[in-house]
């Protein structure tokens, strides 16, 4: 019985490790914004931060000029 107990813990353990590693990021971030995200300035400063050792966190993405905030 013991040894029974023993198997269904690792079982459900395993299960349990394995849902922990799965990413729910989004692979296209474009559906996430409204279209008036300048997206040439964040391809830019991301590859700038990157040949610099920088990681980039956006908080607030950058709005297209001349577009009114919503």
């Amino acid at each position: 019985m013991r040894a029974a107990l023993y198997v269904a813990t690792l079982v459900a353990l395993s299960a349990l490790a394995g849902c922990a590693g799965e990413t729910t990021k989004p692979q296209n971030l474009s559906g996430m914004y409204p279209g008036d995200v300048d997206w040439e300035k964040v391809a830019s400063v991301n590859q700038w931060a990157t040949t610099k050792g920088a990681t980039i966190v956006w908080v607030n993405v950058p709005r297209k000029p001349g577009v009114e905030a919503r």
